[in-house]
């Protein structure tokens, strides 16, 4: 537009005097031909003027010329002038043609600017929305290769983790196949050990009805890597134990061991006990109280994870060492090897040989629930693999089909640009040839106003009364009535800038014309968002997205229609995440009232631990904290009592290691603790309640919870010792109706069991003791001699050990004051005189 406008203001600028020049003669018959000077030919213009031709426009001299003039200008005002020379027209008619010229010129001129300035504008538009839209289409194609790359990336990673976890599947399930055959093999030998185990149980118990007899012959036999072993002295059920698998050999021998450990160590402490010297018992209570240090207590599920070595090493080094002695494999020691062990009490005896039987039997349940975990263990494991494997394998296809999606999308983009370049190409083009056509029209009608000036000067009319004498302004136009559609009028006005006289002649000062006839903008209009989609992942960052639809096209300019996808990131925390603790509770009161209780502080979870991430145990130092407290000894006078409010089942061991004398001290033991407990308050209400349970073969309920002491002593007084083996797990399960049947839910449970050997199955009191700890039920132990580990308690005891797992020399300890004061101290955090 600006070339339009400075073409107008050079034609105007050519409107300067002319000199007289020989005019060529008329065309009578009055059409506006005009003859060119160059190549003769004449053109009709659209108002009947004459258009000058024959030279370009920016190659025309400065001055308008009389000549030019006059062929710019109709044949009518041509021949009117011939005429004004000659007299027979006069000077105002010709005047007012030369007027009605420029008038006509003048308004077209003005039409003109109007017209070529909105055309140009739109064109301008055009080219701009076009380059734009090219612009977009480059950024989009620049944006989706970079999208194309980062997806090949993806899909050559998820390909070669692919890969790697396809190598770990087929590993895992190879190992997962090794351990399941390793397990059924140690299954297999200790299913055929079972019936051995019992039937050599029931030789060696023979002459033991747990009411007397002789068992059979022990004996101790030192090994070349100074161990000790106890075996039986008859070389025929030597060969019975080695005809066992590994396992249930070890288990056999460290029964032997216990119960021979134990009846040394009873005798020794009674001989003490006596102020008498025996050295050699000493001597030997030393020795396999060192064995017993060194020899860590049977862990089944340990020992079961071993069965891989006891199926198939166990024979092939008992060879080996066979080539350097072959007594280990039949169990056949040299005679300078073993010595004779002590002879045993038969019920002691019978009752270590039942733990033997009942321990072949653990090692085959925990066995089987360690093969049952494992397979579970490996089915999930592998399960993982192969969801992860699918899991990639989708995204891997999913993200090829993208892949290509893009590759056709690019395709579409290319051909979409390469129609945008020639497009604008095109815009570009036209561009200039209606700049072209603008600036010709222009000059036509700025030249044929010239072109009547220089033709009025040459009459000299009287002031005022040629148009073009008037200097007018530029139009100001005023906002138009409409911003779009039909019918808006926009009025423009200029004002006078010079004239001849107050009555000269001048061009219209006001204009109307129709303004803004386009199409009203539509904006585009979306509809709703949809609720956001899941996550892709559960942790570790995933992602979500929502749509919504286009209602609505944007039109003609209007609001462009917005995103039809959002996509954001969700679930950024980490699959492994710790746990959360709170903070630091107050400290508790003492544990105990004397023999050094403990203080203690704990952090609970908040949130657990999610995937594989770490939260401490509730006895870590981070969750719990100690301190000593009440650390003097208990007094024994004056006598003190407890005085809490709890509910106590006593477990009493009647097995047959415990024996006649040492089932009676346990008796007069729980009695003289029940003494010394204040079972009613004042008004009668039930304080401590105590239940009693006796366990041998049978568990047998001496008493339900009760407050009536008399009543309890009489029960323990009238309890029958029943030497049998030693069901401690069945008592636990006794114990716990009793208290579910009759405990108080707001008050505290306890279970105290007084024993001196192992159980008949481990397996089973350590699920009881798993049970009642569940429910918040304290177990409490009362070991008496050294027949029982103190290390393999601590897996069914409470926490803390020291106040839960109480060690009793003798049963001759047991009747001792401090006795029943070390275990109402543990019990019973408060004491009164």
């Amino acid at each position: 537009m600006a070339r339009v406008a400075a073409a107008a203001l050079l034609a105007l600028a050519l409107c300067r005097g002319a000199a007289s020049v020989a005019l060529p003669p008329s065309n009578a018959s009055g059409v506006a031909l005009v003859q060119v000077a160059h190549g003769g030919r004449r053109v009709r213009h659209r108002h009947g003027h004459r258009r000058l031709r024959g030279s370009s426009r920016s190659g025309r001299k400065a001055d308008l010329s009389l000549d030019d003039a006059l062929e710019a200008l109709p044949v009518r005002v041509h021949e009117m002038y011939m005429q004004v020379k000659v007299g027979a027209v006069e000077g105002k008619d010709f005047v007012a043609a030369l007027n009605e010229v420029y008038t006509r010129a003048q308004a077209e001129h003005d039409e003109l600017t109007f017209k070529c300035k909105e055309k140009s504008g739109a064109v301008k538009s055009e080219v701009e929305k076009s380059r734009a839209a090219l612009m977009e289409t480059e950024q989009a194609i620049t944006q989706l290769q970079d999208r194309m790359q980062s997806i090949q990336h993806g899909i050559d990673a998820s390909l070669a983790e692919l890969e790697a976890l396809r190598g770990s599947f087929e590993e895992k399930r190879k190992a997962c196949k090794k351990n399941e055959e390793t397990q059924a093999n140690a299954l297999q030998m200790l299913n055929l050990d079972l019936p051995q185990a019992t039937a050599l149980t029931k030789k060696v118990t023979a002459n033991c009805n747990f009411g007397g007899g002789t068992p059979v012959d022990l004996v101790e036999c030192s090994l070349p890597d100074s161990s000790y072993v106890v075996t039986f002295k008859d070389q025929d059920l030597r060969k019975t134990v080695s005809s066992l698998s590994g396992l249930s050999e070890r288990v056999l021998a460290l029964q032997l061991e216990r119960a021979v450990r134990g009846e040394i160590s009873r005798k020794a402490t009674a001989a003490a006990d006596k102020g008498k010297s025996f050295v050699q018992m000493a001597a030997r209570r030393h020795r396999l109280a060192s064995v017993n240090r060194t020899s860590s207590p049977l862990q089944f599920l340990q020992v079961a994870g071993d069965a891989s070595r006891d199926s198939d090493a166990d024979q092939d080094s008992d060879a080996a060492q066979d080539s350097d002695d072959s007594a280990d494999a039949d169990g056949d020691y040299p005679d300078d090897w073993c010595a004779a062990a002590p002879p045993l009490p038969c019920e002691s005896f019978a009752d270590y040989m039942a733990s033997f039987a009942g321990g072949v039997e653990d090692l085959v349940d925990e066995l089987k629930i360690r093969a049952n975990d494992e397979a579970d263990h490996c089915n999930e494991m592998l399960d993982q693999y192969a969801a992860r494997i699918k899991k990639l394998k989708r995204q891997s296809d999913d993200a090829g089909v993208e892949l290509a999606n893009a590759v056709a999308q690019q395709s579409d983009l290319e051909t979409a640009r390469r129609m945008q370049r020639e497009q604008l190409k095109e815009l570009t083009k036209d561009t200039g040839i209606t700049t072209k056509q603008c600036e010709d029209r222009l000059q036509d009608s700025s030249t044929a106003m010239c072109s009547a000036k220089v033709l009025a000067r040459e009459v000299a009319p009287a002031a005022g009364e040629f148009m073009g004498d008037c200097v007018v302004s530029d139009w100001v136009p005023s906002a138009c009535s409409k911003s779009c559609g039909k019918g808006g009028e926009q009025t423009l006005t200029r004002r006078v800038i010079f004239s001849a006289s107050e009555k000269a002649k001048c061009p219209p000062l006001e204009l109307k014309r129709k303004c803004n006839e386009k199409p009203c903008p539509v904006d585009g209009v979306m509809g709703r968002w949809q609720d956001w989609s899941q996550c892709s992942q559960a942790c570790g960052g995933g992602t979500r997205s929502r749509r919504r639809d286009v209602v609505r096209q944007a039109e003609h300019g209007g609001l462009p229609t917005g995103e039809t996808m959002q996509e954001e990131r969700c679930n950024v925390h980490p699959c492994d995440q710790d746990c959360v603790l709170t903070h630091w509770t107050e400290w508790s009161t003492c544990s105990k009232a004397c023999n050094s209780g403990h203080r203690s502080r704990v952090r609970n979870v908040v949130r657990p631990a999610i995937g594989n991430a770490m939260c401490p145990d509730e006895h870590d130092a981070e969750r719990w904290q100690s301190m000593s407290c009440n650390t003097e000894k208990c007094k024994e006078e004056p006598v003190l009592k407890c005085k809490d409010m709890m509910d106590v089942v006593f477990a009493l061991d009647s097995s047959g290691s415990m024996g006649t004398d040492g089932f009676k001290s346990a008796q007069e033991f729980l009695q003289a603790v029940i003494d010394r407990m204040t079972l009613q308050a004042e008004d009668k209400s039930a304080l401590t309640q105590v239940g009693l349970v006796k366990f041998g073969a049978k568990v047998e309920a001496l008493s339900q919870l009760s407050t009536d002491a008399a009543a309890l002593k009489g029960a323990i007084s009238g309890a029958k010792f029943t030497p049998s083996q030693t069901n401690t797990g069945e008592a636990l399960a006794i114990a716990a109706q009793i208290l579910d049947q009759h405990g108080r839910p707001s008050v505290h449970s306890t279970v105290v069991v007084v024993t001196d050997g192992m159980p008949a199955s481990s397996y089973i009191l350590r699920s009881e003791a798993e049970r009642l700890k569940k429910r918040g039920v304290r177990l409490v132990f009362v070991l008496v001699g050294a027949g029982i580990s103190r290390r393999t308690v601590e897996l069914w005891a409470s926490w803390p050990m020291p106040e839960n797992i109480i060690r009793v020399r003798s049963f001759a300890g047991l009747k001792k004051k401090e006795t029943a004061t070390a275990i109402l101290a543990a019990l019973c955090p408060k004491f009164e005189k």
